[in-house]
């Protein structure tokens, strides 16, 4: 092979060789699914919440959270009666959730508001 045509060439997994434009594309491809998506099926993957159409991943998998991904609270979060998921939709606490995040946050910072579960899994 010539070496001008290296250039234009990269190492695909499996050893073969294949057009960076066609790599770069597909990188491209896959950034507008990832920008586009809105993580509507989120499923555990070894302890992660991560997106089954992306495969983005969100931290730790939450059964119990409407997103399916575990929320800390924040000391500093002015609005304590709603927290933003990881499609950037607005979710509102109950009643009995934001009690329980301002009567534990400024002790625990490390917990789930929805599992429980710290920040750092035992």
């Amino acid at each position: 092979m010539e070496l001008g045509k290296l250039n234009n060439q990269v190492w695909a997994d499996n050893g073969d060789a294949c057009d960076a434009r066609e790599t770069k594309d597909n990188v491209q491809e896959a950034k507008k699914i990832v920008d586009n998506c809105k993580h509507e099926n989120v499923v555990e993957f070894y302890g992660s919440a991560k997106c089954k159409y992306c495969e983005q991943t969100f931290g730790w998998y939450c059964p119990k959270s409407p997103d399916k991904s575990c929320h800390y609270p924040n000391p500093h979060d002015k609005d304590k009666h709603h927290i933003v998921l990881i499609n950037d939709s607005v979710f509102a606490l109950s009643e009995k959730q934001v009690r329980e995040r301002i009567e534990n946050e400024h002790m625990r910072d490390d917990w789930c508001m929805f599992c429980g579960e710290p920040d750092e899994r035992k």
